[in-house]
């Protein structure tokens, strides 16, 4: 189909209105889009806090650990338990994450005796409240 002189200058003139203020001329679309991320990403770099210390901390192996007394360490099957004397884990089951190898706390019989009434004496009080 031919076009004469008059049409393809207003379609030139057409073009041309439509495409000012972009400066993509003669790049890809898929270009034009990466470079419209990459803007938008910068503005939001800008935007979001720095933090004043990269070095983010973890937990310390106390904090994590379970306390378990001697016999409860000791009635734990085998393949749940690690061979070290010195760092005793326990492998057990965490929602959302899996299998996880955990610190064991050792701690005495009478420890746990004592935390456990203190329990009771507390749920004892919150049920004596009106």
């Amino acid at each position: 189909m031919k076009y004469d002189k008059d049409t393809m200058n207003s379609l030139h003139e057409a073009y041309k209105s439509i495409s000012e203020g972009d400066d993509h001329e003669g790049k890809k679309l898929s270009d034009v889009e990466k470079a419209k991320y990459d803007e938008k990403l910068k503005k939001a770099s800008e935007k979001a806090p720095t933090p004043k210390n990269k070095i983010v901390p973890t937990k310390k192996r106390i904090d994590e650990a379970i306390k378990m007394t001697k016999k409860e360490y000791a009635n734990t099957h085998k393949d749940f338990k690690s061979d070290d004397k010195n760092n005793p884990r326990v492998t057990r089951y965490v929602q959302g994450k899996g299998t996880v190898s955990t610190p064991v706390k050792i701690t005495d019989e009478v420890d746990k005796k004592k935390e456990m009434e203190d329990k009771m004496k507390e749920v004892e009080d919150m049920r004596s409240l009106p």
